[in-house]
């Protein structure tokens, strides 16, 4: 009993030991205030970090909405160029195609049916420019060799012409000398006749003979003529024929393609 009095019994404190105890305590309430009103402060802004991040967020939301819109804006600005690219190109290439057909064309080069000019046109238009060129400097050659064999024919044919026109003056001119010689051989009996000697003498066979002679070689010049002129024109129509083969096969679509 004496033990536990002695413990219940307190010192009495002295003014200075009040006084620390009185500091400490309102030192641990400012502290208190202290983190408390920095706890409070750090939540608002914990806060306001929330809502910033949410604007953020929902900012970056949109952000995200936007690219994906200008990659489809992009993606048809993409294809919307590729098909006028194809456009362009397709327009170029028929521009190429018409100025190759027209220059065959006005080269008289080009087939003649519509159908094999279609074919022409479409192996024009996969030609590089050297092929092209090649390509029209071939037919060319080949439209330049007929002609010339043309033009050479139709000398020929002129020659012919004015053969056949020499060759009728020859023909006259015999007949002229054919009817002098009649009239002078008509003549020549009327002369013997009058002076009583057609019949006695031998010089109207010999005559005769003569003229039988000349009319006979006469004659066989004339089916000489003839023969001549008719292998002659035989040959120029052969010369034409081989000619036209050759143009239409050169024009041909096995030539052509």
């Amino acid at each position: 009993m004496v033990n536990e009095k002695k413990k219940d019994e307190v010192a009495p404190e002295t003014p200075a030991e009040e006084q620390r105890i009185d500091d400490a305590i309102s030192a641990v309430d400012e502290l208190k205030d202290t983190l408390t009103s920095n706890l409070a402060n750090a939540t608002a802004e914990v806060e306001e970090l929330h809502v910033e991040a949410d604007e953020a967020e929902a900012k970056l939301s949109a952000k995200d909405e936007k690219i994906k819109d200008l990659e489809k804006k992009l993606e048809d600005a993409t294809a919307q160029a590729a098909d006028k690219e194809a456009k362009l190109k397709e327009i170029e290439k028929a521009r190429i195609v018409s100025t190759r057909v027209r220059f065959l064309q006005e080269n008289r080069i080009s087939r003649s049916t519509e159908e094999n000019l279609l074919k022409q046109a479409e192996k024009c238009a996969e030609m590089s420019e050297e092929e092209f060129d090649a390509y029209t400097s071939d037919l060319l050659d080949i439209k330049d060799t007929i002609l010339s064999q043309f033009q050479d024919a139709e000398k020929e044919a002129e020659k012919e012409e004015e053969l056949d026109a020499t060759v009728d003056e020859i023909k006259a001119a015999d007949e002229e000398t054919a009817a002098s010689v009649e009239e002078v051989d008509e003549k020549l009996k009327k002369i013997l006749s009058d002076e009583g000697l057609l019949g006695i003498t031998d010089s109207s066979p010999k005559q005769t003979s003569a003229e039988e002679s000349e009319e006979e070689e006469t004659s066989t010049e004339e089916e000489s003529s003839e023969d001549s002129e008719e292998a002659a024109e035989k040959e120029i129509a052969s010369e034409k024929k081989d000619y036209a083969a050759l143009l239409i096969s050169c024009f041909s679509d096995e030539v052509t393609e």
